[in-house]
């Protein structure tokens, strides 16, 4: 997660980071589950990235 972050961070869209992670890219790009599971996973390493990675050393916010 945290490579396909620093990829965006770099100024990498998802279908260049797909280009790189996957082998081969699939032919319907934007049509594929691979553009969705990377979105994703591009999303949860953002959230992770601005601080979720607390959640999950345990430190949950008070109710």
């Amino acid at each position: 997660m945290l490579c396909i972050h620093d990829l965006q961070r770099d100024g990498a869209s998802l279908r260049d980071i797909a280009g790189e992670l996957l082998d081969p890219l699939p032919d319907e790009w934007r049509l594929s589950s691979e553009r969705s599971d990377l979105r994703r996973l591009a999303d949860a390493a953002a959230e992770m990235v601005s601080g979720g990675y607390r959640w999950m050393l345990g430190a949950h916010p008070k109710a």
